[in-house]
């Protein structure tokens, strides 16, 4: 885990045009699509992990042997691709495929928006959350690059 170090959000108003607004809902529309179809492949992939025998197989393994019993989870999982690196490659194709998807959004988001997805299913994988909430229209009110160098670039 990473050392948390101080920091601090700022919300600063945007001078906006309702060009710049429809911009803005428009990316925000794609980044909801995507992470909903995201979740919606994890979901299947976590659920074909817990039907596995490997998966059947890993839960028996005594607790005292932790390190085999990780071992063997880790291999359901990479069985069935069930993955941060894996959903990230199903969200670039997913994005490719749907081109409307492709010209909003870039390819560090599109990766930033599948990692925020396998968090949530990780959180339901080891039992610290019940479900995963999809989006729905006008929920998705946030997207963001992978490091501070990448955000939005107006190209009008």
């Amino acid at each position: 885990m990473a050392a948390k170090t101080t920091s601090f959000v700022t919300e600063i108003p945007l001078i906006t045009t309702s060009k710049d607004l429809s911009v803005l809902a428009a990316r925000c529309e794609a980044g909801r699509q995507l992470y909903n179809a995201v979740l919606s492949e994890g979901k299947s992939r976590l659920q074909l992990v817990r039907d596995s025998d490997l998966y059947q197989q890993a839960k028996q393994i005594n607790k005292t042997d932790k390190k085999a019993k990780v071992g063997a989870f880790q291999k359901a999982r990479d069985v069935y691709r069930f993955s941060d690196y894996d959903l990230q490659a199903f969200a670039n194709k997913t994005a490719i495929a749907s081109v409307w998807i492709k010209l909003h959004l870039d390819a560090n988001t599109i990766q930033k928006i599948a990692s925020r997805a396998f968090k949530a299913l990780e959180r339901m994988a080891f039992g610290k959350a019940k479900k995963v909430r999809f989006k729905q229209k006008g929920q998705f009110a946030s997207l963001e690059g992978k490091t501070n160098k990448q955000g939005i670039r107006a190209y009008w």
